[in-house]
């Protein structure tokens, strides 16, 4: 059982699975919310879990010792075939991201301002969509950045990374 919602996903995963191994699944971490997790996770988990699934070797190691259960690692991997690369003579940095807390696209956009204040013939793209959509336009634009364009979701990813010089994550 995985479920999308955390405040449900302990107790669904002990009431639908009571006699059977129990397996929690954690997609990403909270890493500037530490204290946060753990009191979260000593709250929930009251029960034994046969394993804890986790992206990260990290993110195991700190959940195995917070709640004792095991830990496993699961990767969340991208393959693609690489056919081209970038030659890297395009000032144009590219982030394809969610739009989200997580991914702290509202907390880098500031740094942008010095960037482009220094570097003015560089240009920044954001591929992706989520509910900081909106705040990252309207950041956009009530700081005036001439050089940042905020594009919707791209299957291309590949085709965006050959035509920039940088792939910030």
């Amino acid at each position: 059982i995985v479920s999308t919602h955390q405040h449900l996903e302990p107790t669904s995963v002990v009431m639908f699975t009571f006699w059977e191994k129990r397996f929690l699944e954690f997609h990403g971490t909270l890493l500037n919310e530490r204290l946060a997790l753990r009191s979260w996770l000593r709250y929930h988990i009251k029960f034994p879990f046969y394993k804890i699934v986790c992206l990260t070797q990290g993110d195991a190691e700190e959940k195995q010792r917070i709640t004792g259960n095991k830990s496993l690692v699961i990767p969340n991997p991208i393959t693609c075939k690489i056919e081209r690369t970038s030659t890297c003579e395009n000032k144009r940095i590219i982030i394809p991201a969610r739009f989200s807390k997580e991914k702290g696209l509202l907390q880098f956009l500031p740094y942008w301002e010095r960037i482009e204040l220094k570097h003015p013939d560089w240009h920044l793209y954001l591929y992706g969509d989520g509910e900081e959509r909106e705040p990252i336009i309207k950041l956009v634009a009530e700081k005036e950045y001439k050089n940042v364009h905020v594009e919707g979701y791209t299957c291309n990813v590949l085709g965006e990374i050959v035509k920039s010089s940088m792939l910030l994550l």
